[in-house]
């Protein structure tokens, strides 16, 4: 067997080596007339390669192109050419998920300034579709859309506000009381907090000149009524155990839910002292107020506490 030296062929392959890195830039081959020299490489250094004319052996092999091979003294790319990096994929490798950037809210409500104390959950509410205000001119005199935060909240409003904030979105077809046909604007709302036993409305003829069962979806909400539906509204049945407010004692009505949106700080009621109301050692406890009427404001914050705690709307 006839075998090349081993000088020689190294001369021969540092050659081809430098015709690759000159020819790089240009691409992975090059094709003339009079030749096809396509560049390729030799894996596996260690290894033996022969034909009938040489023999070689030793390590002659490098790592393809586009791994890096470095040392103190040298930076090289895999391969006998360089003409950049390339992206290998990774098929088992995590897909980075990129976050999206929040969707900017063009809603704001001509009364309602960011001073006010309730804007960011009235903006958080109306951003979510939750609640939508007034556009006609009657309600707003001051230009719409206005949402009139210092209303009183009908029950009507709020069993609408409620259902929005829960998800409740099934369709109704039914009539449970007598004072909700299917045509009331907040018919399919009191229906499905109905469906769920949130609400019960009254079953007393004298409250209900239309009959019994009523619901009197016109009338003012009490803080108390709505501490009992948004409590219901967010499945919230744990048994509370102490009292957070003075005019809440544990035989009052509404103390369980109160003591359920209270310890929960979605609500925090009033410092006492104020109002006529003393405060009582120990504790000097605040005051709830359960039976007075909510307002549209108040109740957004209430809602937005429990259903979007921390709400953030650009």
């Amino acid at each position: 067997m006839k075998r090349i030296p081993l000088t020689k062929h190294l001369v021969l392959f540092a050659g081809l080596g430098l015709l690759a890195l000159v020819s790089a830039a240009i691409g992975y081959a090059q094709v003339g007339g009079t030749f096809d020299l396509s560049w390729n490489t030799l894996d596996g250094g260690g290894g033996r390669s022969t034909t009938a004319d040489y023999e070689l052996t030793g390590d002659a092999g490098q790592a393809d192109s586009t791994i890096l091979t470095y040392s103190t003294v040298y930076t090289l790319y895999g391969g006998f050419y360089w003409a950049g990096p390339e992206a290998t994929p990774c098929p088992s490798c995590p897909t980075a998920t990129p976050t999206p950037s929040p969707t900017a809210c063009a809603i704001e409500f001509t009364d309602v300034p960011q001073s006010d104390p309730f804007y960011s959950y009235i903006r958080c509410m109306a951003c979510r579709g939750v609640i939508s205000g007034y556009t006609d001119e009657a309600h707003c005199p001051g230009g719409a859309p206005c949402f009139r935060p210092y209303d009183d909240m009908s029950r009507g409003q709020l069993a609408k506000v409620i259902s929005n904030a829960a998800g409740f979105d099934e369709p109704w077809t039914e009539q449970t009381f007598t004072d909700v046909p299917t045509g009331n604007p907040f018919y399919i709302y009191i229906q499905r907090l109905y469906s769920r036993s949130i609400i019960s409305g009254y079953d007393d003829p004298a409250r209900c000149p239309s009959g019994v069962p009523c619901f009197l979806p016109s009338n003012q909400v009490t803080r108390g009524q709505l501490a009992k539906i948004d409590s219901n509204s967010a499945s919230f049945a744990d048994d509370p155990a102490g009292q957070t407010f003075e005019d809440v004692p544990p035989d009052a009505v509404f103390y369980v839910w109160v003591e359920r949106v209270g310890t929960r700080g979605i609500v925090t009621g009033y410092p006492c002292g104020g109002e006529g109301e003393p405060c009582v050692l120990p504790g000097n406890r605040p005051y709830f107020r359960p039976n007075n009427n909510v307002t549209r404001g108040q109740a957004s914050k209430f809602v937005s506490n429990t259903f979007y705690p921390d709400c953030s709307t650009p």
